[in-house]
């Protein structure tokens, strides 16, 4: 049997790509936020020191499986831990004008541990946009 080779029991199927089953996040923001975004091709972290200190579970790009089909509301009350009337503001601020959707390799993401199990997820790190990642930026009304 020179010539001939035999797989053992732990390769099957080792000569097919495993294809990563990708889903869809959404990073939502204002419009110019979005364009930098697009442009640079680049997702900076959020941080939890400085002025802009808005990183409650740790530092990272912070995602949701929510599209932007659900309405604004149920979006930012997912995305935000203030009451009403700061979820209100945020809206008027802008913060929910845009969002880029990218489809990610869901191990690369951590789900937040959230008391109300909200859909948050992090991406430790800044997220660099690569073109298997679908990315699509979409203004909202």
């Amino acid at each position: 049997m020179a010539g001939r080779y035999y797989a053992n029991e732990y390769d099957d199927d080792s000569s097919e790509d495993d294809e990563v089953e990708k889903e869809d996040f959404y990073h939502y923001t204002t419009l110019k936020a979005a364009r930098d975004i697009i442009k640079s091709g680049m997702l900076i972290k959020s941080s939890s020191r400085g002025a802009n200190r808005d990183a409650v579970y740790g530092e990272g790009v912070y995602l949701t499986r929510l599209p932007p089909t659900e309405k604004k509301h149920v979006i930012a009350f997912n995305n935000w831990d203030g009451g009403v009337s700061s979820i209100e503001q945020l809206i008027k601020m802008g913060k929910l004008q845009a969002c880029i959707r990218l489809k990610l390799d869901p191990e690369t993401v951590i789900k937040a541990e959230d008391p109300r199990d909200r859909d948050i997820y992090i991406y430790r790190g800044n997220l660099k946009i690569t073109p298997d990642m679908e990315a699509v930026g979409y203004a909202l009304k």
